[in-house]
């Protein structure tokens, strides 16, 4: 018997598995003195209206869903580690993390965040230590006949 592949995701906003109810902003668990520890930038729980399971794995800006959180500490352990080993396998390296530009974007669109903050975020990408220089384009002269 072949079993389904898992569903993989990459890049905000996020959709729950079943219904495809937006994440309005999902956490990564904080797990103080457990084994998952070690996996707390991994172990990311989408924030979803319609109460589906919200448990993910988390590689960048990828995830891949976790059952839910009612097995043994081991059963939850292998279930991470093969999550992380499969969006590992499944993504690569080059498209884990989303463009800062277009994660705005797509955050903006998904009614995440609001206009102001986009923009704000926007010129925070562009701000550094350095007076701002307008490009240089080429000069076109225009002849007239």
């Amino acid at each position: 018997m072949e079993l389904e592949p898992t569903p993989v995701q990459i890049g905000e906003p996020f959709r729950c598995w079943e219904c495809g109810s937006p994440d309005q902003g999902g956490m990564f668990l904080i797990i103080d003195h457990s084994p998952l520890e070690a996996y707390t930038d991994h172990v990311y729980y989408m924030r979803l209206a319609c109460g589906h399971n919200p448990r993910c794995v988390r590689l960048g800006d990828a995830i891949a869903p976790l059952r839910p959180l009612d097995r043994s500490i081991d059963e939850n352990l292998a279930s991470v580690r093969e999550g992380l080993a499969h969006l590992a396998k499944a993504v690569p390296p080059d498209q884990q993390n989303q463009e800062p530009v277009s994660k705005i974007v797509y955050l903006l669109v998904a009614g995440r965040i609001s206009p102001q903050t986009a923009i704000n975020q926007l010129r925070g990408l562009v701000r550094t230590n350095e007076p701002f220089l307008p490009a240089r384009l080429p000069v076109i002269e225009q002849t007239w006949r």
